[in-house]
């Protein structure tokens, strides 16, 4: 969910720009673990032969999913040393998810709901998000936390 102008975080040089489900401290680290809620790709020939790469990666691992294909293949020799993607990994104090969520809801400029083992938790968790977000901006001595993750917890 966006709650705030998740632009200002995108930096033009970077080919791809990745919400994480956990962050390390180092936004160019492939030691983050990405997180497809928020995924944002510049468009270049780099990042055009990359999404390729992605593509046929995922034809080759038929039993995972997207997400798990992409974590495979982000340390790849093809896509580190020949299509040379630039990868930036956003900090979860501003991209937040319940698998690593920042407990201050001031800095938060969107939230993903992920670390959901099922549908049902996820949407209980997204409907106390949301009322904790509207309790939130209505009041004029604002929260600093809410309390989500309740059902969906970190993996």
């Amino acid at each position: 969910m966006w709650l705030k102008n998740p632009f200002l975080y995108i930096d033009p040089i970077q080919d791809l720009t990745i919400a994480c489900e956990l962050y390390t401290g180092d936004p160019k680290s492939t030691s983050n673990k990405a997180d497809r809620g928020f995924f944002f790709v510049k468009s270049t020939d780099i990042s055009v032969e990359f999404l390729k790469y992605w593509e046929v990666a995922m034809v080759l691992y038929p039993d995972h999913d997207a997400q798990s294909v992409l974590e495979m293949i982000k340390e790849d020799e093809v896509v580190q040393f020949r299509l040379r993607v630039r990868i930036k990994y956003l900090d979860t104090v501003h991209f937040s998810g319940f698998c690593q969520p920042n407990k201050d809801m001031r800095q938060v400029h969107t939230m993903h709901a992920n670390c959901c083992e099922d549908l049902e938790s996820k949407v209980h968790d997204l409907r106390l998000f949301l009322d904790d977000w509207r309790n939130l901006t209505s009041l004029s001595t604002p929260g600093s936390s809410w309390r989500v993750p309740s059902k969906c917890k970190k993996k």
